[in-house]
C-alpha cells in the first residue's frame, strides 16, 4: 500500500452488469476518496455518464461492448495501478481487467482491503 501514498494514475474497476445502477454509485464513492487522496482516477462509470449512458435503464440493444472493452484496455495500459471493487470475481469484465493489469505489472489493490487505510489518510 505504500505505492498509494504517492500520487498515482489509478483505474477503478469492478462489477457493473447485474448491479443496481450498474454499480455506478460505488464507483463514484471510491473515486471521490481516491481523488481526495490526490490521485488521478480513471472511472469508466464517469465516462459512461458523460456519454449519456443512463444507469437506471437496461443496456441498450445497440450497446457496443467491443468499443467499451477497447477503451478500458487503453485506460489500463496507461494507468499505474488498479483499485478493484468488491465482488470483482463475479464479473467477467473486472476479472479480465485484473488479469491484464497483473500481466502488465501494474499495482492491484482490492478496495475491501484498503478502504479503512485510505480513509485514515484523509
Amino acid at each position: 500500500m505504500t505505492m498509494l501514498t504517492e500520487k498515482r494514475r489509478i483505474y477503478v474497476c469492478g462489477p457493473m452488469r447485474g448491479y443496481p445502477r450498474f454499480n455506478f454509485d460505488k464507483f463514484a464513492e471510491v473515486t471521490e476518496i481516491l481523488r481526495d487522496m490526490g490521485h488521478e482516477v480513471i472511472n469508466p462509470a464517469e465516462y459512461d455518464l458523460a456519454q449519456g449512458f443512463d444507469p437506471d435503464s437496461p443496456l441498450p440493444d445497440d450497446y457496443n461492448m467491443a468499443e467499451t472493452i477497447k477503451r478500458d484496455i487503453d485506460w489500463i495500459l496507461n494507468c499505474e495501478d488498479l483499485v478493484i471493487l468488491p465482488d470483482w470475481e463475479f464479473s467477467v469484465g473486472a476479472t479480465a481487467e485484473r488479469a491484464l493489469a497483473i500481466w502488465l505489472g501494474r499495482g492491484v489493490y482490492y478496495w475491501e482491503t484498503i478502504e479503512a487505510w485510505a480513509l485514515d489518510l484523509l
